[in-house]
Order: structure tokens, then C-alpha cells, then sequence
């Protein structure tokens, strides 16, 4: 029997930036708003009938600072209502996108060059140091990582990373190619990041990943994990990935689901055939999630990304 911790995490990016096309030019947070100011970790835990703690994952980079003024806008502006999760045991964490911008267009791409990602990175590290909030996880914008940025945000110390999409596989970015890294936690090597290496000061937390199946697909997709999507497919989800939910050698999972504002609320006039767009729905995926393993006797739990990655450090680093 393992150890199952469900980590609930939300990346607090503009509206409408993760649909069937990235537009990165988009910097409008109503859904954001829309579930803070509706208490959605209340929600959650009223209907799930316990404190669930959730990770948020806080955008702060570059073009925030460019088209919001400054680059803490998402804390300062809702600083209400992250101090109120904070009292709940939920955790900040970082959350950049890290772009180059086209003056002559104004669009917003991809960073290539690794050196001026890392220099972005120690740039925006040192006003989130500003803060009284101690951010200790972080999560790359579009899922791609790099050695020499792994090993900057571990030498600024941050504890754990959870950039990785296990089995991902496209052709914009080299960057974001995890085709055979592992879809649940390890240690980087220092050469490869997606091949386990010796225990470091940053652990990775990968976005969990499963094949799943929309109304639209012609075949089974591989997708990160997320609450968020209709229940019927969350639902085939659990039974057609069931072999690869129980087994596991290691005595504790971390499973690191992973949504976003606007999944969760409806801001479109039109039906949406992967998401719901309902704190109901998303509560329900979760608890068949939990159901199914607890009915196959093993023990559930949720925590926060960081929390996570310390109960797996202390089973897992000698």
C-alpha cells in the first residue's frame, strides 16, 4: 500500500493564455478575481468536508512588470485574500513566463537565450525578496526548464521545481521536451534534467501526466492532470489510466494536478468540450480520484507543493 498526496495547484495566469492557441499578449485577470472573490478555498473545503490546502502558483515576471506596472502586481492587488489562504496553510509559490519582447509587433515570445532567462530570473527573485512571503517552489510559464535555469533558481533557493510535463513531447521549444522523464518525483541530473540523478538541494515535482480523451479527439491524448476538465472525461480518465495510478514501487506518490483560473470559471459564450468551467465539477473529479484509490486500500492525503516534496525528500534522500 503507498502513500497518495494529491497536490492542488493553480497557476494565476491571464485570462484566455493557455486555450487551444497561446496568446501571450492577453494580460486580464477576472477569472482570477472571480474565484478569489468567490472564496474558492472555502468552497473547496466545505465540499470536500476538510481544509484542503492548495498552491498557488503567483505570475510575477518581466511582462507583468511591463503591462502592469510592476512585477508583484498579482500579490499586492489581491493581498487580502493571499494572506487569508496563507492563514490556511496554503503555499505561494513563483510562477514566471519569461519572454522576449518584439517592439516592433509588441508580442511577447519565447526567451531563447538562456543567459537572459537566468538574469530574469535573479532580477525578479530579488523584488519577491521584498516581500515577507517566502517562496520556496517554482514552476516555469509553458512548462520548459533549462540546466543552467535549474541550477540558477536552486543557487537562489528555491527547494523544489515543478516545471516538467512528463512525456510532452512539441516542436516550438526544445526546451519543453520531456518525452522520458519521470512522472513523479526525483532528482534531476545535472547534465540531463530528465533523467534521475543524485539527491540536490532542488527536488523536481512534475506536472502529473495521463492520457485522457475529449468528444474531439480522434485517440487518447497525453495531458497534464486537471480537476478542472468535464467529469466524464476525468472519469474514463481514472479507469483507463488505473494501471498506471497503483503501480508504483515507491512508498510515497505525489500526484501534482494543475489548473487555472479560467478552467475553473466560465468566461466564454460558448459550450466548452474539455472544461465544465464548475467549482462542482471540479470538487466531484477529485473526489473520484480519491475514491478509486482509497477503494483500492491505499492511504490520501493532500499538501501543498513544498510540503509534498518534503515528506518524499525525507523517504527518498540518502
Amino acid at each position: 500500500m503507498s502513500h497518495h498526496i494529491i497536490c492542488l495547484t493553480i497557476d494565476t495566469d491571464p485570462d484566455g493564455l493557455s486555450g487551444v492557441e497561446t496568446n501571450r499578449n492577453i494580460i486580464h485577470f477576472k477569472a482570477l478575481e472571480n474565484i478569489l472573490n468567490n472564496a474558492f478555498s472555502d468552497q473547496l473545503n466545505e465540499l470536500l468536508n476538510k481544509n484542503i490546502p492548495v498552491t498557488w502558483f503567483i505570475r510575477a515576471d518581466k511582462q507583468i512588470e511591463r503591462e502592469c506596472k510592476s512585477a508583484l502586481f498579482i500579490l499586492d492587488e489581491y493581498e487580502r485574500s493571499w494572506q487569508k489562504n496563507i492563514s490556511k496553510d496554503h503555499e505561494l509559490a513563483w510562477h514566471p513566463h519569461i519572454y522576449s519582447y518584439d517592439t516592433p509587433t509588441g508580442h511577447y515570445n519565447l526567451q531563447e537565450n538562456i543567459s537572459e532567462a537566468c538574469d530574469e530570473v535573479v532580477y525578479i527573485h530579488e523584488k519577491l525578496n521584498s516581500t515577507k512571503i517566502e517562496f520556496k517552489s517554482f514552476r516555469n510559464g509553458e512548462g520548459w526548464q533549462h540546466v543552467d535555469l535549474f541550477n540558477t533558481i536552486e543557487e537562489l533557493g528555491y527547494k523544489t521545481d515543478s516545471s516538467i510535463i512528463p512525456g510532452r513531447t512539441v516542436t516550438d521549444c526544445v526546451y519543453k521536451n520531456w518525452e522520458l522523464a519521470p512522472n513523479h518525483c526525483f532528482f534531476p541530473g545535472n547534465e540531463n534534467l530528465s533523467v534521475k540523478g543524485q539527491p540536490r538541494n532542488m527536488m523536481e515535482v512534475p506536472i502529473s501526466t495521463w492520457k485522457t480523451l475529449a468528444s474531439y479527439d480522434k485517440a487518447a491524448k497525453l495531458r497534464y492532470m486537471n480537476p478542472a476538465v468535464r467529469k466524464e472525461i476525468f472519469g474514463h480518465a481514472i479507469k483507463n489510466n488505473s494501471g498506471m495510478l497503483l503501480a508504483n514501487d515507491n512508498d510515497i506518490i505525489v500526484w501534482n494536478f494543475i489548473s487555472h483560473p479560467d478552467d475553473i470559471v466560465n468566461l466564454k459564450s460558448k459550450p466548452d468540450l474539455l472544461y465544465h468551467h464548475s467549482v462542482a465539477d471540479y470538487v466531484a473529479n477529485i473526489s473520484a480520484f480519491v475514491s478509486f484509490l482509497q477503494q483500492n486500500e491505499h492511504e490520501v492525503s493532500f499538501a501543498t507543493i513544498n510540503s509534498a516534496a518534503q515528506t518524499w525528500r525525507l523517504q527518498n534522500d540518502h
